[in-house]
């Protein structure tokens, strides 16, 4: 990614930054690879990252930080979100999404990065989602390439990850995506 003739302005790696979360190895391994980006890395809690751990998030938080946040560039508000399953998120993440979107600039465009498919949570998630105004979904659990549009117009991409490549056995990968001025995503 260093070496990208048109550099992007960060990396968001979309969960899964170890193998085994439990094993401080992987990620003292994860943050030396990171440590020599030329970009911002913004990390997402994947299913992995919790495995074998006492506390789930112990030594996510310690290695990379908090498991739901947000940031600004530009018109976007990008929304990284842990939509891991119950002890390891809880229902104050959807309380701090709804107060961050009402608190986001007029005329945001809004984008979440979370580990799981759109198609992998309750509807009446994904409708809130909608309903908050979220234009895609960009997640990584499964380790393929995939694009889906919603019946409620969001649009759901899942990014291959660039650990060990995809469970179909693809290449590992990253993806560039482009965000618009008017909110288009490419």
């Amino acid at each position: 990614i260093n070496q990208l003739l048109e550099p992007p302005l960060m990396v968001i790696n979309t969960g899964d930054l170890v193998e085994v979360g439990s094993d401080t190895t992987h990620w003292d391994n994860y943050m030396g690879q990171i440590s020599v980006s030329n970009y911002p890395i913004f990390p997402v809690v994947g299913n992995h990252d919790t495995l074998g751990t006492a506390t789930p998030l112990d030594y996510y938080e310690k290695y990379v930080g908090p498991p739901y946040y947000s940031f600004e560039m530009g018109s976007y508000h990008f929304l990284v979100y842990n939509n891991e399953a119950a002890p390891i998120s809880t229902p104050q993440e959807d309380v701090w999404l709804d107060r961050d979107v009402a608190k986001a600039p007029p005329g945001s465009h809004f984008l979440l990065f979370e580990h799981r498919m759109i198609k992998e949570l309750p509807p009446s998630k994904a409708n809130h989602w909608d309903a908050l105004g979220i234009q895609a979904v960009f997640s990584g659990h499964w380790h393929t390439t995939q694009l889906t549009k919603q019946a409620n117009g969001m649009v759901d991409y899942n990014i291959c990850r660039t650990r060990s490549g995809g469970l179909d056995h693809t290449a590992r990968s990253f993806a560039i995506v482009t965000c618009g001025a008017g909110g288009s995503i490419d």
